[in-house]
């Protein structure tokens, strides 16, 4: 545990030196690289079971990739994967391509771990810097590291095409469709569940596409809010229905249904309760919020979607994943929050919030052990 919170503290106060001073620009770069460098080392230098998809497929998939002579040999071959034998082509080609390559690269599983990081760090880091929208980095990357990068270090494959999404974002935000959309298709080539890329796509227009009317209508926002809410209710309480359309697609979406999609939901309060102290401060903010940024609704909306997709890790621990594509829209919401407050309030919501991406960090991988990536343990030990 403690390998993560000394390596989480030096990575983010670098970031926030940087923030500090501008001036010193080489520093301020050296700075970033080594802050960015530090959660990816880590990730890179552990050993196989911290993460519990290390041991389901990773490791294996890496294994075969090493006693490949070529690519195509390697796609060929069966991998044993969740107490059963699948073909190593029946994955995602881009996830197999990073596999391949990154284990003849550097010989082992670790070079998989490494790599795969590479990829999660840089694309949220360039995405949320892409948006310009005049937040601390320092906390947007705290907030991903205590609340999302354990689970990035077991669900690999979903945690790159769910970084891929956050760095096309900015497309979406400039009105630049067709490379949103193919960032969309790239993603997919790591997990096919991005494709809720094209749900994050829509509901932005949904906020965004008449400005002209909001200025008109002061409570819009606040009304399209409501009408998502009881959409993603109903959505939710037929989610079995979902299941059986999203089959049509397919086999391979099929098995993404069983797996993600099948069993019997129950209501979860404490998904609810958890999330309190950030509703809160979202109901109290909003106003200032829209005032800060035109995609102040739409992060709010995220987090509606949070809320709800929550209540899937009653059907299984896989279907709770599905939520991390709304959730991982927090390291844009928790700094707008900070931002948006009158300046002797900024330390205060400040605090609250770390005090409760602290919390989350030690309640879900520490305490309740999620993931499994608490304790850390070096591969050369």
């Amino acid at each position: 545990m403690f390998i993560y919170a000394i390596s989480f503290f030096v990575s983010v106060l670098l970031l926030f030196c940087t923030e500090v001073d501008r001036k010193n620009k080489l520093r301020n770069i050296i700075f970033i690289a080594i802050a960015l460098m530090i959660p990816i080392v880590i990730a890179g230098l552990r050993m196989v079971g911290v993460g519990t998809d290390t041991r389901v497929y990773v490791y294996n998939l890496a294994q075969v990739a090493k006693e490949s002579t070529s690519f195509f040999e390697y796609l060929g071959k069966n991998v044993f994967i969740t107490y059963k034998y699948e073909m190593v082509a029946d994955r995602e080609i881009g996830y197999n391509l990073l596999v391949y390559f990154s284990t003849k690269l550097f010989g082992s599983v670790q070079g998989v771990f490494l790599i795969t990081h590479v990829l999660i760090i840089i694309f949220i880091y360039s995405g949320i810097k892409k948006l310009n929208l005049n937040i601390p980095i320092s906390f947007t990357m705290c907030t991903f590291l205590c609340m999302f990068y354990g689970n990035s270090l077991n669900a690999m494959r979903q945690w790159i095409a769910i970084a891929i999404l956050v760095f096309g974002f900015h497309y979406v935000v400039k009105n630049e469709n067709i490379k949103y959309f193919f960032i969309v298709l790239v993603a997919c080539t790591f997990h096919k569940s991005a494709v809720i890329g094209l749900i994050i796509w829509m509901v932005y227009k949904y906020f965004n596409n008449d400005k002209k009317h909001s200025k008109r209508y002061k409570y819009l926002d606040s009304y399209k809010l409501f009408i998502l809410t009881i959409f993603g209710i109903g959505i939710l309480l037929s989610i079995s229905v979902m299941g059986e359309l999203l089959s049509l697609l397919g086999p391979s979406f099929a098995r993404y249904v069983n797996v993600y999609l099948s069993g019997i939901m129950q209501i979860s309060i404490m998904q609810i309760v958890r999330r309190l102290p950030i509703i809160f401060l979202i109901i109290a903010s909003f106003k200032k919020m829209k005032m800060y940024t035109k995609i102040a609704p739409f992060l709010c909306s995220m987090y509606i979607f949070e809320c709800l997709t929550a209540q899937l890790s009653s059907l299984s621990v896989q279907s709770g994943r599905i939520g991390y594509y709304f959730s991982v829209f927090d390291i844009i919401l928790y700094p707008v929050l900070i931002k948006s407050q009158k300046k002797n309030m900024k330390k205060v919501v400040a605090g609250i919030l770390l005090l409760y991406v602290i919390a989350v960090f030690f309640y879900e991988y520490v305490y309740q052990g999620w993931s499994e990536v608490v304790p850390y343990r070096f591969f050369f030990r």
